[in-house]
């Protein structure tokens, strides 16, 4: 079962005037992350508790100081119950890329 499968049931899904805070957010130059992290009430803390990842390390997330790879975006958004096409940068790197670099 998918982080996503399990969290799902328990959290409904946004309102229209949810996503429109967020997408206001992100044009403004929030990142997705940080700027939906916001507009649901979270603390970086909480959603690093629900999204199983270090809070620092979602802290450069928030930053775009470092990507995702698509494991952290999943659990983020499983976390976040929203889409992956809600957060990603259009730059979503695999595992292997952060362990053996870019070619």
């Amino acid at each position: 079962m998918t982080a996503y499968q399990q969290i799902e049931p328990t959290l409904a899904y946004h309102d229209e005037r949810s996503r429109r805070i967020a997408e206001r957010m992100i044009h403004r130059g929030v990142s997705p992350v940080a700027a939906w992290r916001m507009t649901l009430g979270l603390r970086r803390l909480d959603l690093a508790a629900r999204a199983r990842l270090d809070p620092e390390r979602l802290a450069r997330i928030e930053r775009r100081e470092s990507l995702p790879v698509r494991d952290e975006l999943m659990q983020i958004c499983a976390a976040l119950a929203v889409e992956d096409y809600d957060l990603a940068e259009r730059e979503i790197r695999e595992p292997h890329t952060r362990m053996y670099g870019a070619h």
